[in-house]
């Protein structure tokens, strides 16, 4: 909406071309950064310069291009991250370790019965009081759950 007609007719140019970026937000994150990279070279090259130029917006041309450029880099490197850490499976760990768990306290016990001395009566000790603590934080947990509902008077 312009009374000078170079604006107009550049304003009907640049329609044009985003008119072929229209669908843009909906790609996936990749496939929208490389579109934004394809339609800033667009608006950057000869052929659209005179047109971002007369109409003023070649800072929002450069905004986006550093956004762009912004969040390339913030999610390469979430990628990174994420490809880097390390993820376990607890059910496997565990069925593992109880085997090994179940014979050391076997072993922590029938050496306290069998030499009854402080080192492994203490071993002994602070393990059944670690053990205590964790049944303890378990069957909070359960009852937690458990709705209670009121006396019927």
């Amino acid at each position: 909406m312009s009374d000078d007609q170079a604006e107009v007719d550049a304003s009907r140019v640049l329609t044009i071309l985003f008119k072929t970026f229209k669908n843009l937000a909906t790609l996936n994150y990749e496939a929208e950064s490389i579109g934004i990279d394809k339609l800033v070279s667009d608006l950057e090259s000869p052929k659209y310069a005179d047109q971002v130029t007369l109409l003023n917006i070649g800072r929002y041309v450069t905004r986006m291009k550093t956004a762009n450029q912004n969040f390339k880099t913030l999610f390469s490197n979430r990628l990174v991250f994420e490809a880097s850490s390390e993820t376990y499976d607890m059910k496997a760990l565990r069925k593992e370790m109880l085997p090994l768990y179940n014979e050391f306290i076997d072993y922590v016990l029938s050496m306290a019965k069998a030499h009854n001395t402080p080192l492994f009566t203490t071993a002994l000790s602070l393990i059944n009081t670690a053990r205590k603590y964790y049944a303890d934080m378990v069957a909070r947990g359960a009852t937690a759950k458990v709705v209670k509902t009121p006396p019927k008077v």
